[in-house]
């Protein structure tokens, strides 16, 4: 400890943070008693946590990064600016055994002293005790026993071998280990090997924590406990309490088998109501609440907040209890653990043990809107939606509120717990009878046939046109979707299908008055707009300029989450996939059928110089294009993700000026607007200011976009006929603004389904005009209009429903390939 404290002082002037990789090696305890010892705090990760680009490292930016390699410690400066830390800080952990989470417990040494001095007193620790490692201790529990015997003396076996391998036991009873650590999944392993202690003869005491041990169990094991002479503690704590808050004394496992026990010396428990008032009744269930000095100074979840002072004494746990006759508490559940369903309050702690004694081994997760899914291991499909239906019957739920799906393995995060949160994203994954259209449609839509329902639809990529269907969608249904449903989990869309009222869809249904949003009015008339300019004589430009600025928008919308977070490919595609293949198919057949055309529009640079946009509607393609792959490359330069990701607006507003500057300097101000407009620099100026009315939320920022679009009219738009300036005017201040309308519902959905087909309206209007100007004979602008318009919507529409069932199979192949393949694998 000296050689490594004496190391680390020559780096360093001022108290560092320090980042290690807790492995079960000499060279890493050796470290974490010289920074204990030494006052410097210390954040605790598993190995391969210590990666520069991981959460942890890229949030706290710690001074020195400590691995260790063959035994020996290797340390790594990394940040040289002191940091403003809390005067007791001493450790830093990850919560219940997670690793890479940035947000952290943090831990003072009173905490970890108080807390081992417990320990060591109801366990009895003297200083001959060898504890040996079954357990890492990144992980809570696992760092406790390391406490426990640095302060009383006692030696620590090393190893990292599992439980359930015999060199582990070997290496116990060669050197005399007297207590092993573990956790629930390592009891049911050594359950399942048939373990005995007696390879063990120097073992005193076992303990258990990290979760609720199956109470068949713990009897089974407490019986063994007596009948070869060792004892069984089990234990109850959180990593915020540092981390022991109850034991229960090994003579009363048996009687008292599935209680937590009494508080550690130090500690004391109470139960609160809903409305946070102390339960003293005998059997009445509450909110566990510890007190004691084990407990944490606070969270952290930035660098800043490692100087934040001391929180009380004091921890919600987040359990539900209840208080025994005897003085000891039992945990029913984790406040989280509850579900609401039917009007039934449904505990998935209780339903596992329930099915537990009925001889299944089945874990339970849900959600009050998604309901409840249990996972029944090593037992077929079939097996599994049987114990659904047969739990529905039971609590008197309806069939399409629970699931069933068969589980090979039990998923386990480091510190040995069950992974709930694996079960409950593949649980979300898994689509209900009862919810099959909206998944079917967010499926098709999101371009994966198993789409994680935790995440919103921003956050799975969803685009505007896709925002259009689903609220479409829910409008035929009767559902008024909620504002800002885009940013909700998919899980809560999908459960707003229950809902839907089953009532008679007269006259009266079809008039009740809806929001429309000015974003999809724009839409429509931007769609209508170009087909104006192109169809007849009208002086209605402006469209396509519009539609530029809509793009924008929808990026800024729905496509931020996942470029900011790297997912260029997954925004390439969305954006790019069904226009780039309709497109193709079109200009193809055009040039198979009809004439020739130039390989600029294969090339996708047709929207450079005025002759070569022929059909002329087409440039808009090439410049959307252009326009879209420069946004990849920019969000692929992580300096500008990160700048972008930080502050959304400003990189906006600087985009403006830096599109504004491009085209001084190109010299495309002077140009016709028509061409000036077709280059991917007067196209960008134009995504930019719909990006900043996404991103602009105050009065400031909005005045200031607007003020931005009149300078740039004056200096660069001078040119421009009034009524296309005005189109992209007003059409940019109703999405600015947030403009919305109450609509009739029949006409909401008509507009919300026309605004879905814009870009395909688009792309099939020319096909549209061409047959109107051959097949009819000369007809005036308003009838011309007319017609082509319709043929538009109808084209558009099939186009779209084409491109749907195609991509649909395209998809269930992709994924019965990848099952044979999977299959294929598993049988080699």
């Amino acid at each position: 400890m000296d050689r490594f404290s004496a190391e680390v002082d020559e780096l360093f002037s001022f108290r560092p943070l320090i980042l290690l990789e807790a492995s079960n090696e000499v060279g890493a305890v050796v470290a974490y008693l010289a920074a204990l010892r030494a006052g410097w705090p210390i954040i605790l990760v598993a190995r391969g946590q210590a990666d520069v680009d991981g959460d942890i490292v890229r949030t706290y930016r710690p001074n020195l990064i400590v691995t260790v390699t063959s035994g020996r410690w290797c340390l790594r400066a990394s940040d040289p600016e002191p940091v403003e830390m809390h005067p007791d800080l001493a450790v830093m952990l990850s919560t219940s055994g997670t690793t890479g989470a940035a947000k952290l417990v943090r831990l003072s040494r009173e905490n970890l002293r108080s807390n081992a001095t417990a320990i060591a007193e109801y366990l009895g620790v003297k200083g001959d005790d060898r504890a040996i490692t079954a357990l890492p201790f990144h992980y809570s529990y696992g760092m406790s026993v390391l406490n426990v015997q640095a302060l009383c003396g006692g030696s620590l076996v090393l190893t990292e071998a599992s439980v359930t391998e015999p060199v582990f036991w070997s290496l116990a009873a060669e050197a005399r280990a007297t207590s092993v650590a573990m956790v629930p999944t390592q009891f049911e392993m050594l359950d399942a090997a048939k373990w005995s202690a007696s390879a063990v003869p120097g073992l005193r005491y076992v303990t258990q924590a990290g979760g609720r041990l199956d109470l068949q169990l713990v009897r089974k094991f407490a019986a063994q406990a007596k009948q070869e002479g060792w004892r069984l503690f089990i234990m109850y704590g959180q990593t915020e309490a540092g981390p022991r808050m109850a034991y229960l004394p090994p003579e009363d496992a048996l009687d008292h088998a599935g209680c937590i026990g009494r508080a550690i010396p130090g500690g004391q428990f109470k139960l609160i109501d809903q409305d946070g008032r102390d339960i003293e009744e005998i059997g009445c269930a509450g909110e566990l609440v510890f007190e004691g000095p084990g407990v944490m100074l606070g969270y952290a979840r930035s660098r800043d907040e490692l100087r934040e002072p001391a929180g009380p004494p004091q921890l919600m746990t987040g359990d539900i209890a209840e208080r025994l006759e005897s003085g000891y508490f039992r945990i029913l559940g984790r406040s989280a653990r509850f579900l609401k369903l039917h009007g039934l309050r449904i505990g998935l702690d209780e339903v596992e043990a329930s099915l537990r004694d009925a001889g299944h081994k089945a874990y339970a997760v849900g959600t009050d809107q998604s309901g409840l899914t249990l996972f029944l291991l090593d037992r077929s499909q079939g097996a599994a939606e049987a114990l659904a239906r047969e739990v529905s019957q039971r609590y008197g739920l309806p069939q399409m509120l629970v699931n069933g799906l068969a589980l090979e393995t039990v998923p386990v995060l480091a510190s040995g717990k069950v992974d709930y949160q694996a079960l409950a994203k593949r649980a979300s994954k898994a689509p209900r009878p009862v919810q099959q259209d909206t998944l079917s449609l967010l499926r098709q839509i999101l371009r994966d046939r198993y789409p994680d329902l935790s995440l919103s639809f921003r956050e799975s990529g969803g685009d505007s046109l896709g925002f259009l269907t689903v609220q479409l969608h829910f409008s035929e249904s009767g559902v008024q979707l909620p504002d800002g449903w885009e940013d909700v989990p998919l899980s809560d869309i999908v459960a707003l299908e229950m809902s839907a009222p089953s009532q008679a869809r007269g006259l009266a249904w079809h008039l009740v008055l809806v929001q429309l949003n000015a974003d999809v009015l724009m839409r429509v008339f931007a769609a209508l707009a170009v087909i104006a300019l192109h169809a007849t004589e009208w002086p209605s430009g402006g469209g396509a300029y519009l539609l530029t600025v809509l793009i924008g928008y929808s990026l800024a919308r729905f496509q931020f989450a996942p470029l900011s977070r790297g997912k260029i490919m997954r925004m390439l595609v969305t954006m790019l996939l069904p226009i780039l293949t309709i497109y193709y198919i079109l200009i193809t057949g055009t040039a198979l059928l009809r004439r020739p055309l130039p390989p600029e529009m294969f090339l996708l640079t047709a929207n450079f110089g005025h002759d070569l946009a022929d059909p002329e509607p087409y440039w808009f393609v090439s410049a959307y294009v252009q326009v879209i792959l420069l946004v990849a490359i920019i969000f692929s330069v992580r300096p500008a993700r990160n700048f972008i990701f930080a502050r959304p607006f400003l990189a906006g507003v600087v985009a403006i000026g830096v599109a504004a500057s491009v085209v001084f300097l190109l010299g495309l101000d002077q140009a016709s607007f028509t061409d000036r407009f077709r280059h991917p620099a007067g196209a960008f100026e134009l995504v930019t200011f719909g990006w900043c009315a996404w991103f602009a939320r105050t009065w400031a920022q909005r005045l200031l976009v607007t003020g931005l679009m009149i300078l740039i009219w004056i200096l660069e738009w001078r040119d421009l006929p009034v009524g296309p300036v005005m189109f992209c005017m007003l059409g940019l201040q109703a999405v600015l603004w947030r403009v919305r309308m109450p609509v009739p519902r029949a006409l909401f959905q008509v507009l919300t389904w026309i605004g879905s087909l814009a870009l395909y309206i688009y792309l099939c209007h020319p096909i549209a005009i061409s047959l109107v100007v051959r097949k009819l004979p000369p007809v005036s602008d308003g009838v011309a209009f007319i017609c082509v318009a319709l043929g538009s919507i109808v084209l558009a529409y099939a186009t779209k429903r084409s491109y749907d069932f195609v991509l649909a199979r395209v998809m269930r192949g992709i994924e019965m390939l990848r099952q044979r393949q999977a299959e294929s694998a598993t049988l080699s």
